[in-house]
């Protein structure tokens, strides 16, 4: 995938002198979760508005992200340890199937510990059925995130029926006259 990284952010990783930082930006049904794998509040406005992204430190676990020439769709798995058992109901009540998730990837340069706050997206997809290991005090919930790719797979089944084309424009009477044709009978050729 193409990504337009910005020249300073291009500058700072030639200097070798860098610290990288992952953001997940995840839709649920009760809002957007915003995390990142540092420590304390990060705000930034990547994702079109300005955003305060929670520091989650080494509690936030997102697998390698896999890249291949070909269209095929590979996905990721973001984790979050020690959640707390008695707020394991959020994640039960909010974390929903097919909503939205991006994962963009900053800097800071080591010389400083200043942000270079030019972060850029490195992942888009949509979520996938959360799992969660439950512990005695605290808990771990995994989400796998599939690819946008992975809608190519899907099998599309669409009829030549007026129900199905309504789906899609109510006024369409294309198929009007579709139901008729299967026991019409029509005669070719000169008739005997």
């Amino acid at each position: 995938m193409a990504r337009s990284i910005h020249a300073d952010t291009i500058a700072e990783v030639l200097k070798q002198d860098v610290i990288p930082f992952l953001m997940v930006l995840l839709e649920t049904g009760g809002g957007d979760v915003a995390a990142w794998s540092g420590i304390g509040d990060y705000v930034s406005s990547v994702s079109g508005s300005s955003k305060t992204y929670s520091g989650t430190g080494h509690l936030l676990k997102i697998s390698p992200i896999v890249e291949t020439q070909d269209l095929s769709a590979r996905g990721l798995t973001i984790s979050l340890s020690g959640i707390p058992s008695a707020i394991i109901s959020v994640a039960l009540n909010d974390l929903e199937q097919g909503l939205p998730v991006r994962v963009f990837m900053g800097f800071f340069a080591q010389s400083t510990r200043v942000s270079i706050n030019n972060e850029f997206e490195i992942f888009n997809g949509i979520t996938d059925v959360p799992v969660i290991d439950e512990g005695a005090d605290t808990s771990t919930v995994s989400i796998s995130v599939e690819n946008r790719l992975i809608d190519l797979e899907k099998v599309r089944v669409r009829r030549y029926t007026p129900e199905d084309q309504a789906r899609d424009n109510i006024t369409d009477l294309g198929f009007e006259f579709v139901p008729a044709l299967q026991d019409a009978e029509i005669l070719f050729g000169a008739s005997r």
